[in-house]
């Protein structure tokens, strides 16, 4: 099964490109090709963060110049805007999304060993992260979701969610309410329970943790290039965001959790973000207590959940007990750097078992899995879609790592 799920992936990469040459009222006009989320699905555009899911895949099935297209029209929509967009549809242009551009660029230099293309590509990964640090800033000096729409926009966004996720409008302000949403879209869980539905109050684990991730590699990628000065301010924001990170986002028994900094309270849901200060190698502290505490509450007969079961009314995509392609990613590496290789690859072979069964019914992979079931998500806030995307690209990226062949599984 697993030889032929490889296949579908490899031979759908090249179905999926797609050229913009030409602007229109849809997208803008890019210089490469590109990889999208689906080839016959909703999603046809590039989307920011399923891009560095999509790298994985691409470059491990032999794809190295379609994954540096990608990137390469990323740099186009920075010139062109100044920011990288949640994608490259004009609708996505109000925001942005995880920023993983650096860890994208990471993945190429390992392979192409390219110093001249290096270079090049540092002037964006530090555009990219002075957007954040001036328009996503907090008053801890932590980051933030946020977005930079119109009060029309926002107030069309509310009206949108509330339809979208049958939510009460009384007594509610559109403007405030769709900020709030539509920085939570900029976070790519739309939508949760981790924000209480008011993004723009918390510091999330995930964003400071990938921006930590980011300080450091780019203070690599400045030794490599002789940026040395640029190299010393990196690597002194890295050490100043961890302290921030311990210092707030930390709770007393060892778990990380999103920080509202107007209650001044954590999120009292746990969700699979948790996973990313092990990703980014930031975690010091109650190591085996807290991934103890992560894994029952996430981990489900199937795979993992998004986030805990905490037993509301409403139907959110990004909560228990659905599997996003993803997080699996990330704590499966988070486990893995401090040396929970049991816990890491039970959580990866749960999701390699789940793709195959809901691939042999179906013949399709899909944007996300239910880890209760073992199937295709249940809890969907708009009709399932077929993916390829991060779906594909972590899949490849775990049966490459494991080195599973079709007979083991």
């Amino acid at each position: 099964m697993i030889d032929e799920i490889r296949l579908y992936i490899k031979e759908g990469w090249l179905k999926s490109v797609i050229h913009a040459k030409e602007e229109n009222s849809f997208s803008m006009a890019l210089p490469h090709p590109y990889v999208p989320p689906c080839y016959d699905g909703i999603f046809k555009t590039l989307i920011y963060w399923d891009t560095y899911f999509t790298n994985k895949g691409l470059i491990q099935d032999g794809f190295l110049d379609l994954a540096i297209h990608n990137v390469e029209n990323i740099f186009f929509a920075i010139d062109q805007l100044g920011f990288v967009p949640n994608g490259l549809a004009k609708d996505f242009f109000s925001r942005s999304q995880p920023p993983l551009l650096t860890l994208c660029v990471k993945d190429i230099f390992v392979k192409t060993n390219d110093l001249k293309w290096l270079d090049k590509a540092i002037g964006y990964v530090i555009k990219e992260y002075d957007f954040w640090m001036n328009q996503r800033i907090t008053p801890l000096g932590l980051n933030r979701y946020g977005n930079q729409a119109s009060d029309e926009e926002l107030a069309g966004f509310w009206l949108y969610v509330k339809n979208r996720l049958q939510l009460d409008d009384d007594e509610v302000d559109p403007i405030e309410k769709g900020s709030h949403f539509l920085s939570e879209a900029e976070s790519g869980w739309d939508f949760t329970p981790r924000f209480n539905q008011r993004c723009n109050d918390y510091a999330p684990v995930d964003l400071n943790s990938i921006l930590y991730l980011n300080e450091i590699t780019i203070a690599q990628f400045c030794e490599k290039t002789k940026r040395n000065t640029k190299k010393v301010y990196f690597l002194n924001q890295s050490v100043k965001r961890k302290a921030l990170i311990n210092q707030y986002l930390l709770r007393e028994d060892g778990i990380y959790l999103d920080y509202n900094f107007i209650t001044k309270k954590h999120s009292n849901v746990i969700s699979a973000a948790s996973f990313l200060p092990y990703y980014a190698s930031i975690v010091t502290e109650q190591i085996d207590s807290s991934v103890k505490i992560l894994l029952h509450e996430l981990e489900l007969v199937h795979g993992l959940s998004a986030c805990m079961n905490s037993n509301h009314s409403l139907i959110y995509q990004w909560d228990y007990p659905n599997m996003w392609p993803p997080l699996v990613y990330f704590a499966f590496e988070g486990l893995s750097a401090y040396g929970y290789l049991d816990d890491a690859q039970r959580i990866a072979h749960k999701y390699i078992m789940t793709v195959n069964q809901s691939f042999k019914t179906s013949s399709s992979l899909w944007e996300k899995y239910d880890a209760l079931l073992g199937d295709v998500a249940k809890h969907n806030e708009y009709p399932m879609t077929k993916m390829l995307g991060w779906t594909a690209g972590v899949y490849v990226h775990l049966t490459s790592i494991l080195k599973i062949r079709s007979e083991d599984l």
